[in-house]
């Protein structure tokens, strides 16, 4: 008999996570193949024959081994991630049909009312990020575990996101099932046994855990590192979108790259710098703040942007004197590209000024004084910082 291989995504186990087609497939199959939570959900009976398999690895061995038929295996929730995305990879070459089921964001939904709109999936055991760098980033984030949250949870509170909304189905689909609505610091010393459905939403602006880097936290201070105060104003003038495209040429230690990348969660940012040592520096920074979309560049402007996509914003912290040649590229690239150059000294701002106004980029020039307390003995004093010059604009094809 020819063999007919069914994915048969079962949803939180029991009969709420089963689709109609799902519960048809199970009905009609000469032998089901799964888990014994999943396996037992369905009952058995000597005209269905069960065979019992947990790992991805012993489905595909029995699934190889039943003679023929209809053959239908039993896996939780969905085949897009998990259990069930890895039992899809070993079954691949038996080209299995699939058949929808329950997904587990539908499930906490109906279970507790949740919103998950625009909350994205954390998977522990293939995200790189922790819950705390998710949450942080994107604001709202659902995660399905079966794994200890308890240190997630811990280290989330500590960070100051204990007032995160918390809405959770611990056990779904088990007589235990308990469903919970509180904040994430609710969660603190709850022991997490067995699957739990959990959704948490950040009471801050998406992002905010990368913006506002204290200076004390960059790897040099004192070397090719903009001040907090003008980072802050850097992003203000920038405009930058969720989806841009952001290129941060001399991007030194990458601390305001960072914190762009905070704000371009959903698009790319390149840090372009020529020294060897601070595009390292730049490197280990955005893996400390988990900059998922941040690209450093060891290299030269504008060699170095050769290969890279049209930006939508363009940060120029340093070009080696070749700035005239960088603003005609990005501009080529992008007809309404922003620009924003920041300077130290008077020569370079006036140069920036003079060719941004002849290349129909319309900009305006900020001259920022930033005064600073310092500790002398028992008393603080005020000490002015060197002044910084940004000169911003955008590209405007229509005077051309």
């Amino acid at each position: 008999m020819e063999k007919q291989v069914w994915i048969v995504c079962a949803g939180c186990g029991n009969a709420r996570g089963f689709t109609r087609q799902a519960a048809a497939a199970i009905r009609v199959a000469d032998v089901r193949i799964g888990p014994p939570r999943l396996l037992g959900a369905v009952g058995a009976g000597p005209e269905h024959p069960q065979v019992e398999a947990s790992s991805p690895e012993a489905i595909a061995d029995a699934v190889r081994s039943w003679p023929g038929g209809r053959i239908a295996v039993l896996v939780p929730w969905t085949t897009g991630r998990g259990m069930g995305q890895r039992v899809l990879q070993a079954l691949q070459p038996m080209k299995p049909t699939v058949i929808p089921g329950l997904a587990p964001e539908a499930y906490l939904a109906a279970r507790c009312g949740a919103d998950l709109t625009g909350a994205v999936s954390f998977c522990p055991d293939a995200e790189p990020k922790t819950l705390l760098m998710m949450l942080e980033e994107y604001g709202k984030v659902f995660s399905v575990s079966e794994m200890a949250l308890n240190d997630q949870i811990r280290v989330l509170n500590d960070r100051g996101l204990g007032d995160a909304a918390a809405e959770a189905v611990f056990r779904p689909g088990d007589p235990r099932e308990r469903i919970f609505r509180g904040l994430a610091k609710d969660l603190a010393g709850h022991l997490f046994i067995g699957e739990t459905l959990l959704l948490l939403t950040s009471p801050e602006p998406a992002g905010r855990g990368r913006i506002g880097i204290p200076d004390r936290d960059l790897p040099d201070p004192t070397y090719m590192a903009l001040p907090g105060e003008i980072r802050t104003l850097a992003l203000g003038q920038l405009r930058i979108g969720r989806a841009d495209v952001v290129y941060d040429i001399g991007c030194g230690h990458g601390a305001l790259a960072v914190e762009a990348a905070a704000l371009a969660s959903d698009g790319a940012v390149y840090g372009i710098e020529q020294s060897a040592g601070a595009a390292e520096a730049a490197e280990t920074l955005a893996g400390e703040r988990g900059c998922g979309t941040l690209q450093v560049i060891h290299g030269t402007a504008p060699l170095a942007l050769a290969h890279l996509p049209a930006p939508d914003r363009v940060l120029i912290e340093g070009t080696d004197g070749r700035i005239k040649e960088v603003l005609q590229i990005v501009r080529s690239r992008n007809p309404g590209v922003r620009v924003l150059v920041i300077r130290q000294t008077v020569e370079g701002a006036s140069e920036a000024l003079r060719l941004m106004d002849g290349m129909h980029f319309s900009p305006d020039l900020i001259e920022v004084n930033c005064t600073r307390s310092r500790k002398r003995g028992a008393r603080h004093v005020l000490a002015p910082e060197a002044p910084y010059f940004l000169i911003s604009g955008t590209h405007s094809s229509e005077k051309q």
